[in-house]
């Protein structure tokens, strides 16, 4: 019996309900998934800086104090205490600390799986640097006056010094308060004139359906990457011929099959590459012909090579290709 059958047979008892809101979560977007990779408070000398040809994960920071430099794809701003910074997966990102004082900020990486290893956040193209008036704008909301965002991630960080289990649930969810509060903000930002494409793609994205052939190819890039796969061979999972299937895929994720699906292993392999397994192994795992292929294609989108990316998984400093 469902929840709507349990509730039928319920009100044909001797009570009425006084109040009933009731809201079930079903569809696509109960499928996503939050995956807290670290959280960190960290203050960096003069010489910090950040180099990347695409980015491996999600990043939400606070400035505390300084300056930083955020370059993602063509945007190049600076970002001041009190200015959120969201760094996206996928994107070529810089950041470097602009003057000779120490650049203080707080956050977490993490990563929002759709169907498997998608990561919803590849979607969009904000710009990355929210200003700290437009955050403070927020606090009209009453549940974003209860919970302001410095005291999240603080709270974060503090949980996950305790690392017991009950601090596990909690850090987990004030960091996806944290992410909540910045998708609000990127989903009201004020259209100005030049931004007005950037923020509207944003929009869309956040309120994006995706078609159920989609879906379905999506999932089954998902569960067999590691396999031979061919526009011709997704196209027969969805009974539509190669050529609409991959205008009808472009249309909706904005790149053609095959390149989302180079994403989808690349992104796999470089979470893999957390584990101690050989890069030739993790390489034949994620579908690629052998280890110097796979280098090769990590580096194209990363900016640097699997050994670099492995180093830097356990030590949030400079990375620079």
């Amino acid at each position: 019996m469902d929840v709507n059958s349990q509730l039928s047979a319920s009100e044909s008892g001797p009570f009425s309900w006084l109040q009933r809101d009731h809201f079930e979560f079903a569809g696509l977007w109960k499928g996503i998934e939050f995956d807290l990779l670290s959280t960190f408070d960290v203050v960096t000398d003069a010489g910090w800086n950040i180099e990347r040809r695409a980015q491996a994960w999600n990043e939400i920071w606070l400035i505390r104090s300084g300056e930083c430099n955020v370059s993602v794809g063509s945007f190049n701003g600076c970002a001041r205490a009190g200015d959120a910074v969201l760094l996206t997966v996928g994107r070529s990102r810089a950041t470097r600390n602009l003057t000779s004082n120490p650049l203080s900020f707080v956050g977490f990486t993490f990563r929002l799986r759709l169907l498997g290893d998608i990561d919803f956040l590849s979607f969009l193209e904000n710009e990355p640097i929210l200003e700290q008036a437009f955050l403070a704008s927020l606090s009209e909301d009453q549940i974003w006056k209860r919970f302001p965002l410095e005291e999240l991630l603080t709270g974060a960080v503090q949980e996950s010094r305790l690392r017991h289990a009950d601090s596990t649930f909690a850090v987990n969810g004030l960091a996806q308060l944290a992410l909540a509060q910045i998708l609000r903000a990127v989903s009201k930002s004020p259209l100005t004139s030049a931004a007005d494409a950037t923020w509207q793609h944003a929009q869309h994205s956040l309120n994006m359906q995706l078609s159920d052939d989609i879906v379905q190819a999506l999932q089954f890039m998902t569960q067999h990457y590691a396999a031979r796969i061919d526009v011709s061979l997704l196209a027969r999972t969805v009974h539509l011929t190669p050529k609409h299937f991959s205008r009808k895929f472009k249309a909706a994720l904005g790149v053609p099959p095959i390149e989302y699906l180079q994403r989808v292993r690349l992104q796999q392999a470089a979470q893999q590459l957390a584990s101690s397994d050989g890069i030739g192994l993790i390489a034949a795992r994620c579908g690629f012909e052998n280890a110097a292929h796979f280098s090769r294609a990590f580096k194209a989108h990363f900016g640097i090579t699997p050994t670099v990316h492995r180093q830097h998984l356990h030590n949030f400093g400079p990375t620079v290709s």
